[in-house]
């Protein structure tokens, strides 16, 4: 009798995969994309699209070279739901739970890696499958160096100690390699979110880390350089700004660190000298919080977040020089955080989601070029608003989000 419901079910579960979209599973997409050659606006293309029952919310975009996946979420919890398309067709290749909400997506090699619930996780984007899960502790950020991944992860509230620890990313084997102890650093203890790799000129392995240290329920900033070779510490600037919170993750140009504080500073280091480049101050009505930091063109791109009451309703780009710390230009009106993707790059432009809008900035002239409306039809059928999540092909310059009910592919003319 269970053999035959069992089978009974499946046909229903295959009928139903066959002919339209699951009602139970509202993220889950047609078998059947969308391709109706149609042009976004002026300048774009639809490619395809693949529209769902229910709307839901894009957390990330990673394209590969042969699938884009997606991650997304829909109602009260957080339990991401992949899945992956032929980035070419639009046709679905798998989909999926991740039991568990996810953040940090990276594409390094053939696998993608993540955060799911604070364990590191390695999948294979063909396949979805998980190669291996790494969880000694809760799992506070990572970064990939020299053939290496080099994750944080923090003990809980009730533990002094951080720990370093050293992964193979094809086998998930690790080894901890360094501990920060709450106890040494006035009994903040650290939670890393933001980490950069940096090779001495004496060739030791050094890691910039930009943390949120927590001291019961108090919060500061903190700002150190771990010698990984030397097994020590290498610069410790502890609060360096004096401030609760911390931004954008640090990056690495030359022998120079690019910080930003979030709402009120930035500032370049110089790391072989242990001396301050430049530190300066946002006037009040360009300062926008969180976000993320790019360099192109001897000029840093600090991204949309937060609006303040000074900004008004809308959030900012900021645009900085490199060597400086200038503010050369700031783009308003370019939407809110919570519709915003991380900035990706290409062919001297730059491209996110913010609100409403696909935008799109020249790097070379630091102006908006573009902020991409689908038409009414294509955007009455669509519905909604892009997503969280974007990310340009490299080969091919396309862009992948979500526009409202729908997965999109969109391509320039």
């Amino acid at each position: 009798m269970r053999i035959i419901l069992y089978i009974s079910l499946s046909i229903l579960l295959f009928l139903q995969l066959g002919m339209s979209c699951k009602k139970e599973q509202p993220i889950e997409p047609c078998n059947n994309p969308s391709k109706p050659k149609m042009k976004v606006n002026e300048n774009f293309d639809l490619v395809w699209d693949i529209k769902v029952n229910e709307n839901f919310i894009c957390v990330a975009t990673v394209v590969t070279p042969n699938e884009v996946v997606y991650w997304t979420w829909k109602g009260a919890g957080h339990n991401d739901y992949m899945v992956a398309f032929n980035k070419a067709t639009g046709d679905t290749l798998w989909h999926r739970d991740a039991t568990g909400g996810t953040s940090n997506h990276t594409l390094v090699g053939n696998n993608i890696y993540l955060n799911i619930n604070d364990r590191l996780v390695c999948i294979d984007p063909s396949t979805g499958n998980e190669v291996w899960r790494y969880s000694p502790a809760y799992l506070s950020d990572y970064v990939f160096a020299n053939g290496s991944i080099y994750a944080f992860f923090e003990q809980g509230h009730s533990s002094d100690s951080t720990f370093l620890y050293e992964i193979n990313p094809t086998t998930g084997i690790g080894n901890k390699i360094f501990t920060i102890s709450a106890s040494d650093r006035s009994g903040y203890r650290q939670i890393p979110k933001g980490i950069a790799y940096w090779q001495h000129p004496n060739g030791n392995d050094i890691l910039f880390v930009q943390s949120g240290g927590l001291n019961v329920s108090v919060g500061r900033g903190e700002y150190f350089a771990i010698d990984i070779t030397g097994d020590s510490m290498y610069w410790d600037l502890g609060n360096y700004f004096n401030s609760v919170g911390i931004g954008s993750a640090p990056i690495i140009h030359g022998n120079n660190v690019i910080l930003n504080e979030g709402w009120t500073y930035n500032a370049s280091l110089d790391l072989v000298n242990k001396t301050v480049n430049w530190k300066t101050t946002v006037p009040e009505v360009n300062r926008t919080r969180g976000g993320t930091m790019v360099i192109m063109n001897n000029k840093i791109f600090q991204s949309v977040g937060n609006p303040n009451s000074f900004s008004g309703s809308s959030s900012v780009l900021n645009i900085f020089d490199l060597n400086t710390g200038a503010l050369k230009s700031s783009l308003k009106n370019v939407g809110h955080d919570w519709r915003a993707s991380p900035l990706r790059t290409d062919n001297n432009k730059i491209y996110f989601t913010a609100t409403e809008y696909i935008e799109i900035v020249d790097a070379n002239t630091n102006e908006l070029i573009q902020k991409i409306l689908f038409n009414e039809q294509i955007g009455d059928n669509l519905g909604g608003y892009p997503g969280a999540g974007l990310d340009v092909d490299p080969t091919n310059g396309n862009i992948y989000t979500t526009r409202g009910w729908s997965f999109v592919c969109i391509k320039e003319k």
